[in-house]
């Protein structure tokens, strides 16, 4: 016993292994490199050497047994003293892992070892609260906590079935900001650990890595490889290379397994929880492979019309969309997306940029969406008298989503072009490929959405197109424009 209980105290994976039987005694441990891998870095957080930590995984891969139960109580064997802090969505969930590390040190395996180290305080000793008489403690929350700690355990962030739910993500994320990342004892040698997988473009994951300024190291652990990649570990030096194709855990996740999964949770959700990408590789909506992208050379001189679509935002700051216009033109009998501005304007700007676009690209129509600030720019810009504006409202008559999936049709079919030089188009092109209910952005999808409706509506009618060319007498333009309501 003396020799596996060193080897437990000096390998938090050798400790898992022993120890397992302890908490699931009707199911064999299922060792795999990914195992290794991330108790390795753990260990370095143990010793001081890493003080932020993510890691992204698929879901059941033995993330919360790994990170949440079996490190505490392997790190309070050499560090008894340390206070813990564990944040999840769900309350339940805590309880439950709680209950399993203080039952895994009260376990005869545990104590036959390790007792001459600590002893469990028995004046606090709940579910979610115990201590020890070396003063640490670990305690599972949920909300707001008066509390500090030597070590943050984030396990679980978001609940899965939110994954749709913008307004849901954010109110974790604000938890966190407010309750969760200051409490550490002490900021630099103090410890956060979030363990979790992706479910949103702007879930916790994506906050603190565009926010915070610490040095956090992340680990994404793929179902599927989408790469040929490789992976080091850390103490050892051990290498793990994994081929484009190659599942995480054949084992015990095969390829059939999987299929399934994307089936019953959609290319978003699967993209985000096993990929650790809230997208799916090919594309949401728009797929990447559907675009034209014509090179300079190709690029054609003149087209028979140009149309401006607008989707405004009228404050600008980080936390605001931002205000976009698309301007395509027709020759048949393909649209071409000419350009794409995205940018975050006050209105004096967004004002300035719509009449500089316009005598820029010398539009037809300049379609913009009659909904919030497009309705005082509609109101604004009819006042101008030099340049007229040939302004068209657009009512959003469905919701964003809607709106796309009804526009993939022409795209699918190669019959938008993209000038492959541009400066804006990868931009564009990811967008629209990330477009979905778990999107962050979706202005420069919706502005483009508008267009292509305008033009479906155009192109079903002949009539329409000898308009815009300029063929039709003002009297057909006004009966048009009875006829059919939004158009000019």
């Amino acid at each position: 016993m003396e020799m596996g209980k060193r080897r437990a105290e000096s390998s938090l994976f050798e400790y898992i292994e022993q120890a397992w039987h302890v908490l699931e005694p009707a199911t064999p441990f299922r060792s795999n490199w990914h195992i290794e891998y991330i108790c390795e870095h753990l260990e370095l957080v143990t010793a001081g050497e890493l003080t932020r930590l993510i890691i992204n995984m698929p879901p059941r891969m033995t993330k919360s047994h790994t990170c949440t139960i079996f490190w505490p109580t392997w790190e309070w064997i050499h560090r008894p003293a340390n206070r813990w802090l564990f944040w999840s969505y769900d309350a339940s969930l805590s309880t439950e892992h709680s209950l399993k590390r203080r039952n895994l040190i009260s376990s005869d395996w545990y104590q036959t070892r390790w007792s001459t180290r600590y002893s469990l305080s028995g004046d606090q000793n709940v579910k979610t609260h115990f201590e020890n008489d070396k003063t640490g403690a670990m305690q599972a929350v949920t909300a707001a906590t008066g509390k500090g700690a030597d070590r943050i355990v984030i396990d679980d962030p978001h609940d899965a079935k939110e994954q749709d739910n913008a307004e849901a993500i954010k109110r974790d994320v604000e938890v966190y900001r407010s309750s969760v990342a200051n409490r550490l004892n002490d900021a630099k040698r103090g410890a956060k650990v979030l363990v979790c997988h992706r479910l949103h473009e702007a879930d916790l994951t994506a906050w603190i890595e565009k926010n915070e300024l610490d040095n956090w190291t992340k680990i994404s652990l793929t179902a599927t490889a989408e790469k040929k990649e490789y992976f080091i570990f850390p103490r050892s030096k051990d290498r793990v290379d994994r081929e484009k194709g190659d599942l995480l855990q054949p084992e015990r996740f095969d390829a059939t397994y999987l299929a399934n999964q994307r089936i019953i949770l959609g290319p978003y959700r699967y993209a985000g929880q096993y990929q650790q990408r809230p997208q799916a590789a090919e594309g949401g909506i728009f797929k990447r492979d559907w675009w034209l992208f014509i090179p300079k050379a190709e690029w054609p001189e003149v087209f028979e019309y140009t149309v401006q679509v607008w989707d405004t935002a009228q404050r600008k700051g980080r936390e605001n969309a931002f205000s976009v216009c698309v301007t395509f033109a027709w020759r048949r009998p393909n649209i071409y997306v000419r350009d794409v501005l995205r940018r975050q304007m006050e209105w004096p700007e967004l004002r300035r940029t719509c009449i500089q676009h316009y005598l820029k690209w010398q539009p037809k129509i300049l379609l913009v969406e009659d909904a919030s600030s497009g309705m005082s720019l509609i109101d604004d810009l009819k006042t101008i008298d030099d340049p007229v504006l040939p302004i068209v409202p657009v009512k959003a008559d469905h919701d964003k989503i809607a709106r796309a999936n009804a526009a993939t049709g022409l795209v699918e079919a190669r019959r938008v072009c993209l000038p492959e030089a541009a400066e804006w188009v990868y931009d564009f092109v990811e967008e629209l490929a990330k477009a979905g209910p778990t999107a962050e952005y979706m202005d420069q999808t919706d502005a483009f959405s508008h267009g292509i409706a305008w033009f479906k509506r155009g192109e079903m009618s002949n009539y329409f197109l000898e308009w815009m060319k300029g063929q039709v007498h003002d009297q057909a333009r006004k009966e048009m424009e009875s006829e059919k309501g939004d158009r000019p």
